[in-house]
């Protein structure tokens, strides 16, 4: 019965463990993607500005 319950009190720590490096990685993975799509924005934007731009006639 002792080690039922000793692999129980393991099993959960690692459980816990995978549960917070899942959570961990998760959010690191999200606040680059998310990173990425703001510096995908910004060089969008520069670039239709840039663009429109081009297009005027200079006088």
């Amino acid at each position: 019965m002792t080690e039922l319950y000793e692999f129980a009190k393991q099993f959960d720590v690692i459980v816990i463990f995978i549960l917070l490096y899942g959570f961990a990685v998760g959010s690191i993975v999200y606040w680059i993607t998310d990173f990425l799509h703001w510096c995908w924005t910004k060089f969008k934007k520069h670039r239709e500005k840039k663009h429109q731009a081009a297009k005027q006639p200079k006088e």
